[in-house]
């Protein structure tokens, strides 16, 4: 029996590059999320104070009636 060479089969540089891009990807597409979920609370506290601000203003013209 001779020295029989060893070999190493792993995932390699290639599957590092595709991770790394993916890991880059989730990491924008996260953050965009987390933006456009902020301005939409942003949009329902607006729209919820602009409604309030009608019914209060309703209900004064109804109590001067």
């Amino acid at each position: 029996m001779g020295d029989t060479p060893t070999t190493t089969i792993g995932p390699g540089l290639g599957a590092f590059i595709a991770m790394f891009f993916l890991a880059v990807a989730l990491f924008f597409l996260m953050k965009n999320m987390n933006a456009r979920m902020r301005r939409m609370s942003y949009r329902e506290r607006d729209r919820l104070a602009a409604l309030e601000a009608e019914e209060a203003a309703k209900r004064k013209a109804e109590g001067r009636e």
